[in-house]
């Protein structure tokens, strides 16, 4: 037996439908983002220069939610910070260092991963 729908009910319908999915799809995204983070300080861990282990075992994901609700995730090394841009650029003085780039490579890694999932 046909039914007979309004046009103003189809439109409730189809509306209902369409923030679900945007829900579930930014759900989703949001899930993405904290993983591919996650994976990124856990690369880090293995890929750092390791003299004493401590600034290895510093780095970390940090995960925030701005008031329009987007989740940012921030990898940073907790323990010894200050020795971030040292290790992976060198640098000159009384005792030069050569440059053992760590970061840059686990952030390229990181970024092609979260594509790969969203």
């Amino acid at each position: 037996m046909a039914r007979s729908v309004s046009v103003d009910m189809l439109a409730a319908a189809i509306g209902e439908v369409a923030s679900s999915y945007a829900r579930e799809v930014e759900a989703d995204a949001d899930r993405a983002v904290v993983a591919a983070a996650r994976a990124c300080a856990s690369e880090l861990r293995v890929t750092s220069p390791k003299l004493s282990g401590g600034y290895a075992a510093g780095w970390t994901a940090s995960v925030s939610r701005d008031a329009f609700g987007s989740v940012t995730a921030t990898v940073h090394n907790k323990a010894k910070p200050s020795l971030t841009h040292l290790l992976e650029f060198g640098h000159g003085g009384p005792h030069p260092a050569g440059a053992h780039p760590h970061i840059a490579p686990a952030a390229d890694e990181a970024v092609s991963d979260l594509i790969r999932r969203l």
